[in-house]
């Protein structure tokens, strides 16, 4: 009996660092679809989008969804420069979409966005 409650205590000390590091919520926890469907009522929210620019924003994250899926299934690992011309090309993509006062505010969103996300290599900046 010690010994399965010394095995359960190991198990659940370092489980609850892993789950900490990932913001309390495992990723990968819902499907592709439904991470699309909380992007566009996120930035809905913080946008007002007319039901045009929502049904436009969904038909963009499903494409990006799907290169990145792509890129995965390559197997092979695109360096840092590409993957971020390919999220500056994507963030102007969006802002296509938008009207001038939502551009600004997306702007601030996606800053705040990335003030929040946590550093890898545990660099504080």
């Amino acid at each position: 009996m010690p010994r399965i409650l010394t095995l359960l205590l190991l198990l659940v000390a370092t489980a609850a660092p892993a789950f900490a590091q990932q913001g309390g919520r495992m990723r990968g926890d819902a499907d592709p679809a439904q991470r699309l469907e909380a992007r566009v009522a996120q930035l809905d929210e913080a946008l007002a989008l007319t039901d045009a620019q929502a049904d436009a924003l969904r038909t963009l994250l499903a494409e990006q969804n799907e290169e990145m899926q792509a890129m995965r299934a390559a197997g092979t690992r695109p360096d840092r420069d590409a993957l971020m011309a390919r999220r500056e090309a994507h963030t102007k993509a969006v802002e296509a979409l938008l009207t001038s006062e939502q551009v600004e505010k997306y702007r601030k969103l996606l800053a705040a966005e990335a003030a929040n996300r946590p550093r890898r290599g545990g660099r504080n900046g």
